[in-house]
């Protein structure tokens, strides 16, 4: 059996990761009422042993804010990622296991989606549909499938035309068993990888939309509805912004470390092949 070595990457992006996991668990012990109470006669109160992150503009905990962030974050990076996935191993997997006119016709579509940036859609249709977590997962999901599709489909390309696969037609497997059973199994390790790095970006993008006032409902603090907050009062209460922005940072490098640490340990392009 092959030995993987655990690098600094996979733990370091690990312990990040899990840590602002428990984050969204304990945010659950707060209501959205709670966290906007407002107490003007303690705004702009700087982080102390009372309030661990200081108060906003309004008085309300700020900590209280950022942990519920947390869980709106990674819900929606988690949803969108997961939908992207789904329709993209599907589609690849059609794509490259048919090839000829079905491979064309599937990848100039493929193609049709790279041409509509992913911001400008999903900010575009937020615009349009109004904001919500509902609306904001599923303009995100129209283009989060792309990259799933376009990888699964070269894989798929190189597995169809091996051995193990020749031999499962030859004694009668039918396409589903030969793509769901033998292929699609063998491309979990890429999957993981191509998902850690989704994760970060649909993070980045989720936060630029919200931040500009097109994510979340205005009830439902966001790390980038709270930075938007901020950024009036950076002289006089940095820490508004501070915190939600770290966060932001210290979750993507997280992602980021984890899909490297993972790249390294699983080896997609030599394992990918049982």
């Amino acid at each position: 059996m092959k030995k993987y070595k655990i690098n600094i990457f996979l733990v370091f992006g690990s312990l990040l990761i899990l840590l602002f996991f428990g984050f969204a668990f304990w945010s659950f012990t707060y209501s959205y009422d709670e966290a906007n109470q407002v107490n003007l006669s303690q705004k702009f109160i700087s982080p102390n042993f009372t309030h661990f992150m200081g108060t906003d503009e309004t008085g309300a905990e700020l900590f209280k804010k950022v942990l519920i962030g947390s869980r709106v974050s990674l819900f929606i990076a988690f949803s969108v990622v997961f939908i992207g996935l789904i329709i993209g191993t599907l589609y690849g997997s059609i794509s490259g296991y048919y090839g000829k006119k079905v491979d064309e016709t599937m990848m100039r579509l493929l193609d049709l989606f790279y041409s509509f940036p992913g911001f400008l859609l999903a900010l575009t249709l937020v615009c349009v549909l109004g904001p919500s977590l509902l609306n904001l997962v599923f303009a995100l999901s129209l283009t989060s499938w792309t990259g799933f599709a376009r990888l699964v489909r070269g894989e798929v390309l190189h597995l169809k035309e091996l051995d193990y696969i020749s031999s499962a037609r030859s004694i009668g497997s039918s396409d589903f068993r030969i793509l769901f059973k033998h292929i699609i199994p063998n491309l979990t390790g890429l999957l993981l990888v191509q998902s850690t790095f989704s994760l970060a970006g649909t993070l980045i993008v989720e936060s630029g939309l919200s931040f500009l006032g097109l994510g979340a409902p205005a009830h439902i603090p966001t790390w980038g509805s709270l930075l938007n907050s901020g950024k009036f009062y950076l002289v006089e209460a940095f820490h508004i912004s501070f915190f939600p922005g770290i966060s932001i940072v210290l979750v993507v490098l997280g992602f980021n470390l984890l899909g490297d640490g993972l790249k390294q340990m699983l080896d997609p392009k030599k394992n990918s092949v049982i």
